[in-house]
């Protein structure tokens, strides 16, 4: 098993409205996070910008967990409009307090690419003790093997990065 990379170097902005979502830029990934509460979600907080955040990637919801031992609970997803995901969600799942989005910099992940991010999510969701995942495990498996170890290096690290700033105990493992 390959070892982790070194955690990358990472740029958040925080805006002075407590409300407003956060930004995370990482030093040479072509990868960005946002960490974003549910009121901010809602197009009439007008806190999201559409032009960046209507675009394929993946999200994990995350809430309080629903038994007494896990400290959060959380669901991965992807979409290739992650806005208007979230805003689907707003209607139909209660639990979730914030979420925690990320897309490609570059050209944006096609649905292979960001299902295959997805699934590696889950599976790093279901792995750490401090993370209730009970959600079913979504995954691209067309993806070959040498575009898997250019994701985990380019992509993951950020994600990974911006769950832990978000206070998400996921522990990382490397394929």
């Amino acid at each position: 098993m390959p070892t982790e990379p070194e955690p990358p170097i990472a740029v958040a902005r925080f805006l002075a409205d407590p409300g407003a979502p956060s930004k995370i830029s990482f030093l040479g990934l072509p990868v960005e996070a946002m960490i974003v509460a549910r009121e901010s979600i809602p197009p009439s907080a007008g806190k999201l910008a559409t032009e960046e955040w209507a675009v394929p990637g993946v999200y994990v919801l995350l809430g309080p967990p629903t038994d007494g031992d896990s400290k959060i609970r959380a669901r991965p997803g992807t979409s290739n409009d992650v806005l208007f995901r979230l805003r689907q969600h707003l209607a139909r799942i209660d639990w979730f307090t914030r979420a925690v989005v990320a897309r490609d910099i570059r050209q944006g992940w096609n649905s292979a690419e960001a299902g295959y991010l997805e699934g590696r999510l889950h599976d790093l969701c279901r792995s750490s003790d401090g993370v209730e995942h009970v959600f079913r495990r979504d995954r691209d498996e067309t993806i070959q093997d040498h575009e898997q170890l250019l994701y985990e290096r380019l992509y993951l690290p950020g994600i990974i990065a911006a769950l832990r700033l978000a206070g998400v105990p996921i522990e990382a493992t490397w394929t």
